[in-house]
């Protein structure tokens, strides 16, 4: 499942906790049905859902057999991807960050070599790319943008 791999951003081919939350920050809230209420999971009540064999991460087996059972986690995911690519819309690997980041750094030094005052702006990025850089993210190519 495209989705799985997706939030899957260590490639370890199993979600924790921290990727999970990740991923969860960025769905949009599931719209609800006439009389519904919205469920208020917590991420500890959303992994011990989703993983069956209670080792504290989920498997591409444990989050296809058990999302199901969290109907609104479902629905977020079905209403954030994107049927042609089957991707979260919005949602970046660390990869694909690090090259946006990257971009956004050389937009920025291109308008710092015009006089404009971004300095404390491409500070920021800067500092951002060189954590991701500093865990051993390489950057996407331009393409994956």
């Amino acid at each position: 499942m495209i989705v799985f791999r997706q939030i899957d951003i260590d490639h370890s081919g199993k979600i924790d906790r921290k990727e999970l939350l990740r991923v969860l920050k960025c769905l949009p809230k599931p719209e609800l049905l006439e009389g519904e209420k919205a469920e208020r999971l917590s991420i500890d009540d959303i992994v011990t859902q989703l993983d069956s064999d209670g080792d504290g991460i989920i498997d591409e087996a444990e989050w296809l057999a058990n999302l199901e059972s969290i109907p609104s986690l479902k629905a977020s995911v079905e209403q954030a991807v994107d049927l042609t690519t089957g991707k979260i819309t919005g949602y970046r690997s660390l990869e694909e960050q690090l090259a946006k980041l990257n971009g956004n750094i050389a937009e920025l030094e291109g308008k710092a070599a015009n006089g404009e005052d971004v300095s404390e702006e491409l500070e920021k990025r800067k500092a951002a790319a060189q954590k991701l850089v500093d865990k051993g993210i390489v950057a996407a190519p331009a393409a994956a943008e």
